[in-house]
């Protein structure tokens, strides 16, 4: 976990979470599972002469869904259901090197009938009959230009990476954090303040809080948006984040939940009631998981018989990958999972938008510290069992 090549890959990767974020933290489920009367349709005339796929994501009862279809010179038509105003991308693909090639778009998609239409490529794309749309272009502008910059960042960190250059890789993170904060500010924030009664000030407010909510910040920007954001489905769903990420702060008590373990049979949270307790938050599949691996092991070992245990969540959506992994790693504490890979129900409960994470419990069941990893988790253990 604190490798030089792994941080250098976890910095890369946390600001691609930016441009995919919509992506990287969610499972995507078709829309043929469970078919609803569609309220919505996309006609997309784009790129004459261009054939390809397009897959459209979005959010539907808290899960994000996707549609594909075949673009055949250059027009495709999607249709789905929405609850209300939200946010989408359509990601293009194409075996030829034509202007569909790896293209991508963010808008706002809404109830009714929608167009998007471009003579050639993206950048000059106009999206019609989604009212949050006119909201949402000035981000949409703002974020084809922040992209730009990211990926030239990106490549340029991958050179260093390449060459093992420390410094030149330092430079290029400081570089990327502070394109990241300028962004953040004079885009999302500003929007959010600019434009409360908006439905896209959600998602702004969403892109400020990034990967680890802090209440303190997010909450007083959440309670200037107008009372008809606020109180809207996608209102309450933030403000109930707002309230777990408060429970999960040192001094709150998680709520209890329960998930099956390997054999099937439920686990709670409660049970562990009277223990020092980790829950980690983890996946067979995650790199900076499996490196902190031995940081776990020896803490379990030292303190298992003194009043501490772990409490692993997986994010797997495979059981044979995730056994393997307790088997290979030597995760020998309770380990439990319901194999929705991003749409984990505890993950989702406690907002967990990117892993390895975890939060330390005390015997009453109140947060102490969140996030210890590697020598700081040793040193909290040690004072506690001191």
């Amino acid at each position: 976990m604190n490798s030089r090549k792994e941080n250098n890959d976890k910095m890369i990767m946390k600001k691609n979470l930016v441009i995919i974020s919509i992506l990287t933290l969610v499972t995507i489920t078709t829309l043929g599972q469970q078919k609803k009367k569609d309220n919505f349709k996309l006609f997309g005339s784009i790129a004459p002469g261009a054939s390809g796929t397009a897959y459209l994501y979005y959010e539907y009862e808290n899960t994000i869904r996707t549609d594909s279809t075949n673009v055949i010179n250059g027009k495709f038509k999607i249709a789905g259901k929405v609850e209300g105003p939200v946010f989408a991308r359509l990601i293009f693909s194409s075996s030829s090197a034509d202007a569909l090639r790896s293209a991508r778009l963010s808008f706002y998609l809404e109830p009714g009938t929608l167009s998007i239409s471009s003579p050639d490529t993206l950048k000059s794309v106009v999206v019609s009959g989604s009212k949050s749309d006119i909201d949402f272009l000035p981000i949409r502008k703002a974020l084809m230009t922040y992209t730009g910059k990211l990926r030239k960042l990106n490549e340029e960190a991958r050179k260093y990476q390449a060459t093992n250059d420390t410094a030149g890789i330092s430079t290029v993170r400081r570089k990327m954090d502070q394109l990241e904060l300028d962004f953040k500010n004079d885009t999302y924030r500003k929007f959010v303040e600019q434009q409360p009664a908006s439905p896209v000030s959600l998602h702004a407010l969403n892109e400020v809080a990034g990967n680890y909510l802090d209440p303190e910040e997010i909450e007083p920007l959440f309670n200037k948006l107008s009372l008809q954001v606020r109180k809207s489905k996608a209102g309450r769903d933030f403000a109930e984040k707002i309230a777990i990420s408060k429970a999960t702060l040192p001094g709150g008590y998680l709520p209890d939940f329960s998930q099956p373990d390997s054999s099937g049979n439920l686990v709670s949270l409660s049970s562990f009631k009277g223990k020092y307790v980790l829950i980690d938050f983890w996946a067979s599949w995650c790199g900076p998981c499996r490196a902190e691996s031995p940081s776990l092991v020896k803490a379990f070992n030292a303190y298992k018989d003194r009043g501490f245990t772990i409490f692993g969540v997986s994010l797997d959506k495979n059981k044979k990958s995730w056994l393997k992994a307790i088997q290979v790693d030597k995760l020998y504490w309770t380990q439990v999972s319901d194999l929705k890979y991003w749409d984990n129900d505890i993950a989702k409960k406690f907002d967990i938008r990117f892993i390895p994470q975890n939060i330390l419990l005390d015997p009453t069941g109140k947060v102490i510290a969140r996030n210890l990893k590697g020598e700081e988790l040793d040193q909290t253990l040690g004072k506690i069992f001191k």
